[in-house]
């Protein structure tokens, strides 16, 4: 297979590292079958989102049902003016705070509220804004929730004028049968003042555990910058988010048995690793360029959840997706990153040996290419209607935004704008379209 040279120009280096650990998405199950999402009736593992473990019909829990509805909702939240007041001075503190919170008119008392975030965090503090990225906790200091959902991530979409990548880039993994984090869109309110926008995303925690897994007990991981998978990893880049045991044998193992694993064998892969959700993590990832992602140039944004006895790649952090990669991001580059060795950005497939050492194994190579063209094939979908009906569905409120991105957004969606998203889009499928029908396993 070819090695794919990501030829990354400085400015495209420096507008990249504006991203964060922040976000998820869920497209409405209308919004999703005009864009061309994979949902039948027959297919109720779609519908509900078991695609990586449990795959029983569960029944959905209430929070899910509400991030299918096709709108945009308000979310306010009710702060003592102090406590606000603390975090806009010291935003990058990320102290929790207890905030009444109110979504479409129902009232959750006394939740968690802070800051949240990186990059954007930290360039939105240096614009001299508030509308920063946030958290909110239901359960911090009761036991509250949302209608069983215990984290919401608020992002702000700094960095993405689209509005719609974060958002779109999980809707991938869902139209391929794989489940993501259920997002949607909110009009933020801080004591009544609008703050924007936001795009908000089911964290990775209990609620997301025991609604695609039937248990939140087992160990998860979440990957920071350089947490590569390689032996020389540093230990700090996986944060162990969850779990009783904190010996962290089981990560070990994996990179152990990825390290030993020779070139184009299975070896013991399959023993301590759920081979399908990395590949689905892989091609979508690879369909629409997540360049921050494991294949990236950071290898990050991305959870391990080690479940029955294998690890789970799990979706995170979208709002990097569909980026062109040239001088002024011009799709010309970044529509035409190749898909053979499954990289968005990293130069080395040595430096990702969860890559390298799946893509090398023929079967795996061929699965791996399914889960491309099923991703291409909603991505030609999403190309014709599914992008115009996310216009629709968020245009007004960008109008409203006080951070006045709504020219810039406008040309994100014309599609016939050079650099914007959906013209991005349309010269992603016409490239890979030709690029797929060349690719057979080496």
């Amino acid at each position: 297979m070819k090695k794919i040279l990501a030829a990354f120009t400085i400015s495209a280096l420096l507008m990249l590292s504006g991203c964060d650990n922040s976000e998820t998405s869920s497209l409405k199950i209308e919004l999703n079958t005009a864009a061309g999402g994979s949902f039948t009736e027959e297919d109720s593992t779609n519908k509900n989102g078991f695609g990586y473990g449990d795959e029983q019909n569960r029944e959905q829990p209430e929070y899910a049902v509400f991030f299918e509805e096709q709108k945009v909702h308000r979310l306010d939240v009710n702060i003592d003016a102090e406590d606000w007041s603390a975090i806009c001075a010291a935003p990058k503190d990320k102290e929790y705070k207890s905030a009444d919170i109110t979504i479409d008119g129902k009232t959750i008392e006394n939740c968690g509220f802070k800051t949240h975030g990186n990059s954007t965090l930290n360039e939105t503090v240096k614009a001299g804004m508030t509308c920063f990225p946030f958290k909110i906790k239901f359960d911090k200091y009761t036991e509250n929730t949302f209608m069983g959902l215990d984290e919401l991530v608020l992002c702000n979409n700094y960095i993405d004028v689209s509005y719609a990548r974060q958002y779109a880039g999980y809707e991938a993994f869902r139209a391929i049968g794989k489940d993501a984090p259920l997002c949607a869109y909110f009009n933020v309110y801080v004591n009544g003042e609008l703050m924007g926008l936001y795009t908000g995303v089911e964290e990775i925690d209990d609620s997301y555990l025991e609604r695609v897994f039937g248990s939140h007990k087992h160990n998860l991981y979440k990957a920071d910058e350089l947490a590569t998978l390689a032996p020389d990893m540093d230990s700090w880049t996986i944060k162990q988010k969850k779990g009783s045991d904190t010996s962290r044998a089981d990560l070990k193992k994996l990179v152990k048995v990825l390290d030993e694993t020779p070139l184009g064998e299975k070896g013991e892969i399959e023993s301590v690793l759920d081979v399908d959700s990395a590949l689905a993590y892989i091609a979508v990832g690879a369909v629409i360029h997540h360049c921050d992602g494991y294949g990236g140039y950071s290898a990050h944004n991305y959870c391990l959840y080690f479940n029955d006895g294998v690890f789970y790649v799990l979706p995170w952090d979208m709002d990097l997706c569909f980026y062109q990669t040239g001088w002024g991001f011009m799709p010309s580059d970044g529509a035409q990153m190749d898909i053979a060795d499954g990289l968005t950005g990293a130069e080395d497939i040595k430096e990702r040996p969860l890559i390298q050492k799946l893509l090398a194994v023929d079967e795996y190579y061929e699965t791996y290419l399914k889960y491309c063209k099923e991703t291409l094939e909603w991505l030609k979908e999403y190309d014709e209607s599914g992008a115009d009906k996310l216009y629709e569905l968020i245009g007004e409120s960008v109008k409203n935004d006080p951070r006045g991105k709504y020219n810039l957004f406008n040309s994100e969606f014309n599609h016939t704008y050079h650099y914007g998203f959906a013209g991005y889009i349309r010269e992603r499928v016409a490239y890979l379209e030709n690029r797929l029908n060349e690719l057979v396993v080496s």
